[in-house]
């Protein structure tokens, strides 16, 4: 069944590097009069075409209605990702395409697909933060 009104927007916040440990901040953004429980998320993130990492657990958040809610992983980050990271921390890159695509599992069985793409950028004076 599909959820009644319009699907989430999801979009990348920001991320932050350390080592090859990846903070991954996700804008839900819920365009309805009612709120959304999300059990599962899974999601792939990939830079220029190269796996970042991927993330798959159930959860217990919730978007509350004509709301945003602000969700952060933990990931482990793929040592082809975090060069690709470290090479645009280093300015040798101006940016990198990211594609973010997976499924939120959300209350009454509503499934609802993540695709979003995009650029990210290295945040000026936040060594290893990207946006």
């Amino acid at each position: 069944s599909a959820l009644r009104g319009q699907a989430p927007f999801v979009q990348v916040n920001g991320m932050k590097l350390q080592d090859q440990n990846l903070t991954l901040e996700l804008g839900v953004r819920n365009v309805n009069s009612r709120a959304n429980f999300i059990e599962h998320i899974e999601f792939s993130l990939s830079l220029d075409k190269q796996n970042l990492s991927v993330y798959k657990a159930a959860s217990q958040a919730s978007v509350i209605a004509n709301g945003t809610e602000n969700l952060r992983f933990e990931l482990a980050a793929s040592s082809e990702g975090v060069e690709l990271l470290n090479e645009l921390e280093r300015g040798d890159r101006n940016d990198l395409e990211y594609t973010l695509q997976g499924v939120i599992q959300a209350n009454e069985g509503a499934q609802i697909k993540i695709l979003r793409g995009g650029h990210i950028y290295p945040v000026p004076g936040r060594p290893g933060h990207f946006r």
